[in-house]
């Protein structure tokens, strides 16, 4: 952990959207539909937290068994096995209705097993699930919110940052079951899934993270085998900390090198600025452009020329 107290995901290019990592013990939901890559983030959370800080961690899965785990992890490099064998990571697996069980005992297991290894990241795979462990079914804003409540509060007392993937779909329980999750999280990730053509583009969208500032907007995500996730910043973001570049002068301007164009636009183009020629085939864009590139280049000369007279 950095000294501003921020978690860093360790994931390629995730850290610099969130200026950084996330407020420690931050509740992290990683929601989006089947395929867009949720299981694979929690993972790699909890791996980037153990072999480059040093942070122990648990995961908690419902439907995938530990061993499809730890050999899909290996597809990417990451030895979960040894990491285990090293106390370093728990896998438990279990269904939703004993994870109530749990989260309800005053003496949870899951929690005692947290403060021996000395966890500090916990990722529980498919949160929406507890809701059908709740006792209220057809009650989604009661039952279902105590629990996440309480699960939330128990991993805020054990000091740990967790990150829950959480599947969205259409139904409205399932829309109900978002939003509350939503509600009561600290920070959410929307990823998305869908096809172009015969490619499939993958984006990722920080939607809201309490108490620090992000990149807004739609980024995109991919999945690179041997390596993991990896996040591209949008073009149309603001460069912000170590990318935040010199400001654009805006009073130094290079003239074109034709008079009456130069006149027209006030003195010439401000450095460091875009231009764009537009016009249909013939006009003299290219000339323009070449005009511009040999007034600019006689100028340096003479610059220099100058320069080396004083010398």
């Amino acid at each position: 952990m950095s000294e501003s107290g921020l978690v860093k995901t360790g994931i390629e290019g995730l850290d610099s959207i969130l200026m950084g990592g996330i407020p420690r013990t931050n509740v992290i939901v990683v929601q989006g539909a089947p395929g867009s890559g949720k299981t694979l983030m929690g993972l790699e959370f909890i791996y980037r937290g153990i072999a480059l800080y040093n942070e122990p961690g648990l995961i908690v899965v419902f439907e995938t068994s530990p061993d499809k785990l730890i050999r899909d992890a290996a597809e990417f490099g990451w030895d979960l096995s040894e990491m285990q064998q090293k106390k370093k990571l728990q896998i438990i697996f279990t269904s939703p209705q004993v994870f109530d069980q749990e989260l309800r005992s005053p003496d949870s297991l899951l929690l005692e097993t947290a403060t021996e290894m000395g966890a500090q990241r916990i990722f529980v795979d498919g949160i929406g699930l507890l809701n059908s462990a709740s006792s209220g079914v057809n009650s989604v804003r009661g039952p279902y919110r105590e629990l996440l409540q309480q699960l939330v509060e128990s991993l805020n007392r054990e000091n740990l940052t967790a990150m829950f993937s959480l599947e969205v779909g259409v139904a409205p329980d399932s829309i109900a079951t978002v939003e509350m999750t939503d509600f009561l999280a600290d920070t959410v990730i929307q990823l998305g899934r869908e096809r172009q053509g015969r490619h499939v583009r993958r984006s990722l969208e920080v939607l809201k993270s309490r108490g620090q500032d992000y990149d807004a907007g739609q980024h995109t995500l991919q999945i690179k085998g041997g390596q993991g996730l990896e996040v591209f910043r949008r073009v149309q973001a603001p460069l912000r900390g170590s990318l935040k570049q010199q400001p654009t002068s805006s009073t130094k301007r290079s003239v074109i090198g034709v008079d009456a164009i130069d006149s027209l636009i006030g003195g010439g183009i401000f450095d460091g600025s875009t231009t764009m020629v537009v016009g249909v085939s013939g006009v003299g864009k290219t000339v323009l452009a070449t005009q511009m590139m040999v007034s600019r280049f006689l100028n340096e000369c003479e610059v220099w020329r100058i320069s080396l007279q004083f010398r």
